[in-house]
């Protein structure tokens, strides 16, 4: 019994007195090891069938020699960016390259991680996105470049970027901004076009002619498009065709405008013609977001006021009109929250 005592009173001391207990566990994390491919299809347009079967090869053989002593992941950039499984193919069919997301996507996914590289193949021809010179690379891991494609600049007229409204009121004239540029193409001539298709028809509204005098050449062209109905608008703008152009798949852009019809029905509401009438109608469409009607209170029934999402008295209630039908009528819809 004694030494039974002497244990509980040993074992409650050593409570009382929070013993700090340490547990260490060392643990060794293999290097992870970054392989970016450009998926776009101009790596694939720059190899020929037989390149681009070694070059897959020698992919595929650098991934399974460094897996031998770091942790690889596969990851594929073009017009998004995804990690690759182990035995997932390179597919280089997209119709984009953004480098800059790929950038951006190491940087917020890996960040923290033992990055011991970053190994990008890519051929530069970025198309989409920001461009990754003014995006800083927070990894500290070295990055490697494999340089891909033809070194040779392509003869090329190409639609850059396009800006535009993306909702305007109808009526409104809302601007556009198209950017060209050409590379290999001085002297040449061709027209930019600006069309709206409805019902796949095409309305030309501007079409504007264009010499290329520099090599390499960049312009911006403005252009006012005024907004005629209602909906989503879908517009195309276009460059004409120059022969030896590797490709004219960058000559053609569309893009939607959401044309909403905002315009605001107002009622003056009179008991007798008057000018200030017609001064107030002036002042509001000067607006041209109002829609104004002028009536008299003895010729307004309750089924016109309906449509209204303004109404203003001028002179009313009267003694010759007292109007209480329409004045209960507009109560109702304040209390709906109509007006």
């Amino acid at each position: 019994m004694a030494i039974l005592r002497g244990l509980v009173v040993t074992v409650l001391s050593s409570l009382l007195l929070a013993p700090l207990l340490k547990l260490l566990q060392n643990r060794t994390e293999p290097p992870v090891i970054i392989l970016a491919q450009d998926q776009s299809a101009s790596i694939r347009a720059a190899l020929s069938k037989t390149d681009s079967v070694t070059y897959m090869k020698s992919l595929d053989d650098l991934y399974n020699n460094l897996s031998k002593k770091y942790e690889v992941h596969r990851i594929g950039f073009g017009q998004e960016v995804k990690e690759l499984a182990a035995n997932a193919s390179w597919t280089l069919n997209d119709q984009a390259s953004d480098l800059g997301e790929f950038m951006t996507y190491v940087d917020e996914q890996y960040r923290g991680q033992n990055v011991g590289a970053v190994i990008v193949a890519s051929d530069g021809a970025i198309n989409r996105g920001k461009s990754p010179l003014y995006i800083p690379l927070i990894q500290k891991a070295p990055l490697y470049a494999v340089a891909l494609g033809d070194t040779i600049r392509k003869t090329d007229l190409q639609i850059k970027d396009v800006y535009h409204n993306s909702i305007v009121y109808l009526g409104d004239k809302f601007p556009l901004q198209v950017d060209l540029s050409a590379v290999r193409l001085k002297g040449a001539t061709t027209s930019l076009e600006i069309k709206q298709i409805l019902d796949n028809n095409d309305v030309l509204i501007e079409k504007i002619p264009i010499t290329i005098d520099a090599d390499p050449w960049f312009t911006t062209k403005d252009i006012i498009i005024e907004a005629k109905q209602s909906g989503v608008l879908r517009y195309r703008v276009s460059v004409a065709q120059v022969k030896n152009e590797v490709t004219y798949l960058n000559n053609v852009r569309d893009f939607f405008v959401e044309v909403i019809d905002g315009r605001l029905n107002v009622l003056l509401l009179a008991n007798s013609p008057h000018p200030d009438l017609a001064v107030w109608k002036s002042a509001l469409l000067s607006q041209r977001n109002y829609e104004v009607d002028i009536r008299m209170a003895s010729d307004m029934s309750l089924d016109q006021l309906k449509k209204y999402d303004l109404v203003i008295l001028h002179q009313l209630p009267s003694v010759k009109n007292p109007i209480p039908t329409i004045l209960n009528e507009l109560d109702k819809k304040v209390l709906q929250g109509f007006l």
